[in-house]
Formats: C-alpha cells, sequence, structure tokens
C-alpha cells in the first residue's frame, strides 16, 4: 500500500495469509524541503529501503486531484451506469470531460428501488499520467489507484465497530476529506481544501464540517445527523485536535487506529515509528486488496493494466508444457489399456467359439 500525500509518502508491506496478514515491512518518508521533485526524491528512498518488486502495489493520491459528486441514476446495471455518467457529470464539472478519468462508488441503501444512487468521482489526467510516469520510472506498476482517505473510510465501514451514522475525516494538509457513513455504507465524499484564514486547522475544518452537515440536512437527499467522528490523517498533530473538533461540532470525537478498531486481523511489527494517523492510509490500501473490498480505481480508459501476458509468459508456457505431458501420459494409458482389453477380449471370444 502505497499513499502519496502532499508533504510525504507512507508505505506498508503486508503478507496475507489464512489465518492473519501481517506486516512486514513499513515507512514514512517526509518529501525534502529543498529541490525540484519531492516525490521522486522520496520514491528513491523508499525502493533503497523496502523490498517492492513482485509486490501487487496498490497506490492513492492526493484528494485535490479528484472531484466528487452524489447522483441517482434510474436503473442498476453496471454498464449503464458507466455509459450515462459523463452526461450526467458534464455540466458539473469545471474541466472537459475528455481531461478526467471517471469512476463510481454505489450507495446500497434500502428503499432505493430501481434506481441507483453513486458517489462520482472524475479524476485529472495529466496529474494521473504523471504519477504513474513516476512510478514506473522506479519499475512500481499499481494495480488501482484510488485516492486519500478513501480506502482507510472503506475498511472501518466494513470492518469497524460504527454507529448507524457517523462521520470519518481524513485530516491533510493541503486537501482534507470527509466521508459520510450510513448503516454501514459509504455514502458521501466531500473534498475540503485548506483556508489559511482561520486561527487552527481543526477550526477550519469544523466549520468546513458544520457547513457540509447543513447542506445535507437542507438538500433533504441522506437523512444524517453524525453519532461520532472519526479521525485520521498525516497532519493531525498532537495537540488536542479531536478535543477541538469536538468542541466545535458538539459530537463525539475519536483519532483512528485500524489495528485496533478494525477486525481486519492483522498483526504489526511493535516499534514506536509506528504512527496510525500517518499509516492508516498505506495499510488500508493493503488490506482493500487483501481481503478484497471493491472501490474506486483511476486505472481505466488510457490507464487500464495492460495484458499480463509478458510478465507471466514463462510459467504459462511451463505450466502449458506440464499440462501437455501430463494428457499424452493419459492418452497413451488409455490407448494401452484398450489395446490389452481388446486383446483379452478377443481371447474370451475365441475360447466360447471352441
Amino acid at each position: 500500500g502505497l499513499d502519496i500525500q502532499n508533504r510525504a509518502l507512507a508505505a506498508v508491506l503486508v503478507n496475507s495469509g489464512l489465518k492473519e496478514s501481517r506486516v512486514e515491512a513499513y515507512t514514512y518518508i517526509p518529501f525534502p524541503e529543498e529541490g525540484d521533485a519531492p516525490l521522486a526524491a522520496a520514491l528513491n528512498t523508499l525502493v533503497q529501503e523496502m523490498p517492492v518488486e513482485g509486490c501487487v502495489c496498490i497506490v492513492s493520491i492526493p484528494a485535490d486531484h479528484v472531484s466528487f459528486r452524489n447522483l441517482r441514476v434510474p436503473f442498476k446495471q453496471v454498464n449503464k451506469i458507466k455509459q450515462i455518467l459523463p452526461f450526467e457529470l458534464e455540466p458539473m464539472l469545471p474541466f472537459p470531460l475528455d481531461e478526467v478519468v471517471i469512476e463510481f462508488h454505489s450507495i446500497k441503501l434500502d428503499g432505493q428501488g430501481e434506481q441507483t444512487d453513486v458517489i462520482a468521482a472524475a479524476c485529472n489526467m495529466s496529474g494521473l499520467k504523471s504519477i504513474l510516469d513516476l512510478l514506473g520510472t522506479h519499475h512500481i506498476n499499481p494495480e488501482i489507484v484510488t485516492v486519500s482517505g478513501y480506502p482507510s473510510a472503506l475498511c472501518l465501514a466494513r470492518l469497524g465497530d460504527l454507529p448507524e451514522n457517523a462521520l470519518i475525516v481524513d485530516v491533510r494538509s493541503g486537501s482534507s476529506t470527509i466521508f459520510v457513513v450510513i448503516s454501514g455504507q459509504l455514502s458521501m465524499v466531500r473534498a475540503l481544501p485548506a483556508d489559511r484564514a482561520y486561527e487552527s486547522h481543526a477550526d477550519m475544518l469544523g466549520q468546513s464540517i458544520q457547513r457540509t452537515l447543513y447542506a445535507i440536512e437542507e438538500s433533504g437527499d441522506l437523512p444524517f445527523r453524525p453519532e461520532k467522528i472519526f479521525v485520521t490523517g498525516p497532519a493531525l498533530s498532537e495537540n488536542g485536535f479531536e478535543a477541538s473538533l469536538m468542541r466545535l461540532l458538539n459530537v463525539p470525537t475519536e483519532r483512528t487506529d485500524l489495528v485496533r478498531d478494525t477486525q481486519a486481523r492483522i498483526r504489526v511489527i511493535p516499534a514506536d515509528s509506528w504512527k496510525p494517523h500517518q499509516m492508516n492510509n498505506a495499510l488500508a490500501l493493503a488490506l482493500i486488496e487483501v481481503i478484497g473490498i471493491k472501490g474506486l480505481n483511476f486505472r481505466k480508459g488510457p490507464f487500464a493494466i495492460k495484458k499480463r501476458w509478458a510478465e507471466y509468459k514463462k510459467n504459462i508456457m511451463v505450466s502449458s508444457g506440464l499440462a501437455a505431458g501430463l494428457l499424452l501420459v493419459w492418452l497413451l494409458t488409455v490407448s494401452m489399456e484398450f489395446y490389452y482389453k481388446n486383446k483379452q477380449l478377443n481371447t474370451l471370444n475365441n475360447r466360447i467359439t471352441s
């Protein structure tokens, strides 16, 4: 799991087994303050510190690359939803459709009938291409590219003990993201850009969350009042951020630790360097692959994974050769058995005739 943040890079290497999954290695690499390519410098450090070759890689990119919208479409078929989304999103997006990759997350709530509520996500192509190209120069070819904070919210919604209505807040230095969870379903995503007009990050985020809650209440589309707020993210400070947020919103607020708060059977290497608020999303990226949780993936269209024939060609050829050899031995055995049985039958027939 590789979490690309605005000011750092977090990576977690998970080895999955039948009974449990264990964290084999992890690292948190702050971007250098000097230099024109901080992400490239962090990736150079990563490939030296962690054995990434042969791993299935899942990557998240900062939320300020992605625009979210809630939509309702009049059918449930996935193919039809994919076809209609560009036309539904076109008047809502501030950039042309040919400059974005569109993906969606289905919301499965009671009483929908034949309609489907979706969270549509549009990712900027140029930003995505530059990140994939940079990863490629370090021999990293991710199977999934999603958005920061989303994997943590998915894991908490599916594996955590959340109340009926919960709010998950991923706190980042550039653009924080809030996730509305209703009855265990991720029902809304909003990216909140940083505003330096406020005295503290908690004040700014609290006001933005309050405005979002008012908007949800006014729209009437989602009957939502949060019973509890869960906060995570690399920009969480140690000076009582959650206490400030709880005071502003008057909602119980707690800091999240995925290892503690989910039933994912993860065994983490005990070390003082493991800081949940920094590592949660990278761990969640690995977990959604290990557990098989489906979600937003921007590796589609021009960025779709190429067929893995070249990578697995040797293994496929060896397996095919072994299969052909076994088939030949089986046919030979059957032919010989048929020959001897036929000979035995002729002998018996001659005896009967005599």
